[in-house]
């Protein structure tokens, strides 16, 4: 009985660490995508928002550059 219950609590702590390991490999990896998300997404919101400030003289639009303008302050903070 003693050796099945010291088998049981062996199989318990291996459990715990396979899903500790899982969560781990999930995290990182869901960090990464982020990180790479948000790099690409900057990118292409400060494109977008040099070619409104290149054409602004032609068509001021005073909304769609200011929200731009917020989200490439949001970017920055990443």
């Amino acid at each position: 009985m003693l050796l099945y219950t010291i088998l049981y609590i062996y199989i318990y702590i291996i459990y715990i660490y396979i899903y500790i390991y899982i969560y781990i490999y999930i995290y990182i990896y869901i960090y990464i995508y982020i990180y790479i998300y948000t790099i690409i997404c900057c990118s292409i919101v400060r494109s977008i928002l040099l070619y409104f400030y290149l054409i602004q003289r032609v068509l001021p639009c005073l909304y769609l550059r200011t929200s731009l303008l917020c989200i490439l302050i949001t970017c920055r903070q990443h």
